[in-house]
């Protein structure tokens, strides 16, 4: 194993007196250790000074690194995310190396990291550096260093290391400021919002130790890959069809004795939108939880009110050209859509208000619902939010969250003033501001994002239960346990719809105290591991396309008729 870095001064000192070292392992000098089998970029640039004692000598040595070389902390303020991304593979490039070579890394302090003009990666080492099965006195070394004794294998993860330095590379002081235990939440949380969800969700299972250096580098390769292929602006594959699916159970432990003196539909708080335009592929999937808690007006209603003037605004909307549309083009879309439901809600709540004879006291009392959708045209997803309703895309090996929560914690988080337990709603459909002799509506911040939809990938929205309810103790367990049972209904069954449902059966069984809502969009490419059944469908496709150029409408619908 190797323990390299966290020098905090330009200066560091070793005593060598007395300290054995096995020359199978290293050259020997006294003034320069090297050892043998690393590579080019691990730098010992040892430089020997001697001051006199009354009882001997004491050896010093100072790094040196050559002109060219700066330090990582020095050039950290003007790396932007393009650059950031270039070091870190090419550092854990190195530390993969490194560990090939039977020594690893289980610290490393940006001050130890010297970049070249081509962003190449260099690390200064000083001691202690010792290998596998070694057993040296540590301390006989002065260094500014806790050994903990701890039976480290080349086996033992370490993927924390990079996630660190990553995010200290592009957050710069924001990231240190934070308290330590923010940190991890802090940097996905950022990714997330600018809409880096591939590298976001590999971070994040970096910062847990899950990988070893070399699947790390691998996971982080595929996640730059996906980021770009999410950006081309063509593809020679596009889907050629999508399955929808949605459907939403009430939660047998939120179901009260009294609602059933309640119309059903009125008793679940979630709404939920699937609309087609097959002719355009063009597909919205969209859910809107309530909230609950209202004291004029209620969620459902709220809800209900949002699904009535998106489905409204997508029908009625006029679309360019489908493959002219921009992603301007949508987020236009969704952010008059928001201004117009968020109006509704409030001036319903303002009516309610008056037919009860009640005054608003304060606005968290009107009504409100959360809105999380994902509008699809060809192979490119627009997914637009305000509150904490998720959307994720994922495939059978891994779940990535794409949107970011609007509540207190996380909002308090990302400005930096740490994390807290409150997780109250911060934007919602139903925010309002109140003046001095009225309440007005406030266009609530939403978050948008888009991308391309790659094969194998599938979109899900669902009210925040569905995770809530999944099985794990922890997040991240909750949404792997989630990815699972979808995947293991699927293969039972090969229909979207049913998935949906059983998998919404199988959360609720657990007793779900929320109404749980899930929609999911699918993406069929024209692929040999289709099914049959979709091998059908693209082959009526391409049938029916082949008839179109060769007859006109009146003649094509006739010999469809026969």
């Amino acid at each position: 194993m190797t323990d390299m870095g966290f020098t905090k001064e330009y200066k560091k000192s070793v005593e060598l007196i007395h300290y054995e070292v096995d020359e199978r392992l290293y050259e020997v000098e006294i003034d320069k250790i090297i050892p043998k089998s690393l590579s080019e970029q691990i730098k010992l640039p040892l430089y020997k000074y001697v001051e006199k004692f009354e009882n001997g000598e004491k050896y010093y040595y100072v790094f040196q690194p050559q002109n060219e070389l700066k330090r990582l902390t020095e050039i950290i303020p003007e790396l932007d995310y393009e650059k950031v991304k270039l070091i870190t593979e090419k550092l854990l490039k190195l530390l993969v190396e490194v560990e090939n070579n039977r020594f690893k890394f289980f610290m490393l302090a940006p001050d130890s990291i010297y970049i070249d003009q081509n962003y190449t990666p260099y690390i200064f080492l000083y001691y202690p550096v010792y290998y596998e099965n070694a057993n040296y006195e540590w301390n006989r070394l002065e260094i500014p260093i806790k050994i903990v004794t701890k039976d480290y294998s080349l086996e033992t993860r370490n993927s924390q290391l990079i996630s660190e330095l990553f995010s200290y590379m592009l957050f710069k002081d924001d990231y240190r400021r934070q308290e330590r235990k923010d940190r991890p939440k802090f940097a996905v949380e950022k990714m997330r919002e600018r809409g880096y969800f591939d590298v976001a969700r590999w971070l994040e299972v970096s910062y847990r130790n899950s990988y070893k250096l070399s699947d790390c580098l691998e996971r982080y390769r595929i996640a730059l890959e996906n980021e770009d292929k999410r950006t081309l602006k063509t593809n020679d594959q596009a889907p050629a069809k999508y399955k929808t699916a949605s459907y939403s159970f009430l939660g047998r432990a939120k179901i009260k004795e009294t609602d059933d003196y309640e119309e059903t539909s009125k008793v679940n708080q979630d709404a939920y939108v699937e609309k087609r335009i097959d002719k355009m592929k063009m597909y919205l999937i969209a859910v809107m939880d309530g909230v609950s808690t209202s004291a004029i007006g209620n969620g459902n209603e709220a809800s209900q009110i949002a699904k009535k003037a998106l489905v409204e605004m997508f029908l009625n909307t006029t679309w360019s050209n489908v493959d002219d549309i921009t992603s301007d083009e949508v987020e236009d879309f969704f952010r008059k859509y928001i201004e117009k439901a968020n109006s509704e809600i409030v001036q319903r709540a303002l009516d309610i208000a008056k037919e009860e004879g009640k005054s608003i006291q304060r606005t968290s009392d009107i009504m409100a619902t959360t809105f999380t959708g994902v509008l699809v045209i060809n192979d490119r997803f627009y997914m637009c939010s305000v509150g904490d309703s998720p959307c994720y895309i994922f495939n059978k090996e891994e779940i990535k969250r794409i949107n970011i929560e609007h509540n207190s914690r996380t909002e308090n988080l990302l400005k930096g003033f740490g994390s807290t337990e409150n997780k109250a709603l911060t934007e919602v459909l139903g925010k309002a501001r109140k003046t001095d002799d009225s309440i007005q509506p406030e266009t609530p911040k939403y978050h948008f994002v888009h991308g391309r939809i790659l094969p194998g990938e599938l979109i899900a929205v669902m009210s925040d239960g569905v995770i809530d309810f999944s099985k794990g103790s922890f997040n991240d367990e909750k949404e792997e346990n989630f990815k699972s049972l979808f995947f293991e209904k699927y293969e039972q069954n090969r229909k979207l719809k049913q998935t949906v449902v059983d998998v919404l059966k199988e959360i609720d069984n657990s007793n779900a105290g929320d109404n749980i809502t899930l929609c999911v969009l699918e993406p069929i490419f024209p692929t040999d591991e289709t099914s049959n059944t979709d091998k059908r469908i693209f082959r009526n496709i391409n049938e029916y396309q082949n008839l179109n150029q060769r007859f006109s409408r009146k003649e094509n619908h006739k010999n469809y008729g026969r």
